[in-house]
């Protein structure tokens, strides 16, 4: 016999998979917090396994939630593309939301302006664009929060596509004035970066990074800001600095590259919109990432 799932089981299994925090879960589905236990328990006990590993300070899906995440959101985008048809919507109209991550450096320079022209075609369709660091972002693909990200950072997981849009190209800025005493000041998201680290690896070993006194801000935007403004150096992408006078390419340092990749879950079956949102940006970003002449 065929097991049927219940659709208020699942809706609390989605929105805990989201939040993972039963109190933030319990009151979007406007419950209680015990029967939002009480509907997991009953879709456990169903399913015949645990789907979440419950500790006094966390909550987090096991392989076989993830798995279910998986089915949930299949279930939820044929929903959608269903009753587009239904309705008799014409056959190029899309119906739906489409969601998509990425950090300060790619989803604002790179994400939405890939997306402008398929925005002001599409009336119908609606686009949340999540603002996340880099290291959470495969999270959001695994608790089902977004439909594609964007990231330089591998992802080796079976159950994750990355597909290569480009290569993003890094150099080390500085104001063009070069005011002030903070010469030797470096601004960075965190001492422990990744790029930092890989784009010093391909320098001369005579270059060292430019600072006695680092400065660390949360945002790409923040480090633009500092570095026009005289706080001091920093290493960014280079298609961010197309339009900033202010700031002056160090010629001293070779530019690296950092493969760019759009990453989504492995589903059995892909919507009409996630099938046009992926091929509009692998068409749209290689030519957002072009950057100056360095």
């Amino acid at each position: 016999m065929i097991m049927s799932l219940s659709s208020a089981q699942l809706d609390a299994f989605t929105t805990l998979a989201k939040h993972l925090h039963f109190t933030k879960a319990a009151k979007e589905l406007f419950i209680t917090q015990p029967a939002l236990t009480q509907r997991i328990a009953r879709l456990e006990e169903a399913v015949g396994c645990l789907l979440f590993e419950r500790g006094k300070r966390f909550v987090r899906l096991t392989v076989a939630g993830q798995r279910l995440v998986r089915y949930c959101q299949v279930k939820i985008a044929l929903e959608e593309e269903a009753l587009c048809e239904m309705v008799g919507k014409e056959e190029k109209e899309l119906l739906g939301t489409v969601r998509l991550g990425g950090s300060s450096s790619h989803l604002r320079p790179l994400l939405i302006p890939s997306l402008g022209a398929l925005a002001s075609e599409q009336a119908k369709l609606h686009f949340s664009f999540l603002l996340r660091p880099m290291e959470d972002l495969p999270r959001l693909l695994l608790a089902g929060e977004a439909d594609f990200i964007i990231t330089t950072e591998a992802i080796d997981r079976a159950e994750i596509v990355s597909e290569s849009v480009g290569d993003e190209l890094f150099v080390m800025v500085s104001d063009v004035s070069r005011r002030g005493n903070r010469r030797d000041h470096f601004l960075g998201t965190d001492a422990s970066d990744k790029i930092l680290v890989q784009f010093m690896k391909g320098q001369k070993s005579s270059l060292q990074i430019p600072a006695k006194e680092e400065t660390y801000m949360s945002d790409a935007f923040g480090i633009l800001d500092g570095v026009e403004l005289g706080y001091g150096s920093s290493i960014v992408p280079a298609h961010l600095i197309v339009h900033r006078r202010k700031i002056r390419v160090d010629r001293r340092y070779r530019p690296i590259k950092f493969p760019l990749s759009i990453c989504y879950r492995r589903l059995p079956h892909y919507t009409k919109i996630q099938k046009v949102v992926l091929e509009e940006l692998k068409k749209q970003i290689p030519r957002q990432l072009q950057p100056p002449k360095v």
